[in-house]
Order: structure tokens, then C-alpha cells, then sequence
């Protein structure tokens, strides 16, 4: 299994910079199969918070690659 740590390191050597690190943050510990109120607790925020950061990144990959002009 990899750290969060090593996928937060991915993430950021990848081409992610349109997301902010909180974004990353909850994006690895998504990724790794942790809900919503448990990524929470993990970062000191409330569960909505994380659920609108990870709706978020979506919207940003697509408005960074001009999707969001095709819909």
C-alpha cells in the first residue's frame, strides 16, 4: 500500500498544479479509500469542506484543459 506521504509526492510531480496541496491532501487520502469524515478528522476540517475540495478538482482539470467551454 503506498503512504499518503508517496502520493502526495506523486501527486505534486505530476501535472496537478492546477489543484491547491489541501485539494492533494484530500485527493491522496480519497484515493486510499478513507471517506470523507474520516479525511476530516485526518486534516482538521469538516466533512463538508472535504467533500466540496474534492468535487473541486474536477471542475479544475476540466476548466484547465477548456472542457468546461464544451459542456
Amino acid at each position: 500500500m503506498i503512504e499518503p506521504g508517496q502520493l502526495l509526492a506523486a501527486l505534486r510531480a505530476g501535472h496537478y498544479h492546477y489543484i491547491s496541496e489541501a485539494e492533494m491532501r484530500c485527493l491522496a487520502l480519497f484515493a486510499l479509500g478513507y471517506a470523507a469524515e474520516d479525511i476530516a478528522g485526518a486534516v482538521a476540517e469538516s466533512a463538508a469542506t472535504v467533500r466540496r475540495r474534492l468535487r473541486r478538482v474536477p471542475e479544475a482539470a476540466s476548466a484547465r484543459v477548456g472542457l468546461a467551454d464544451l459542456a
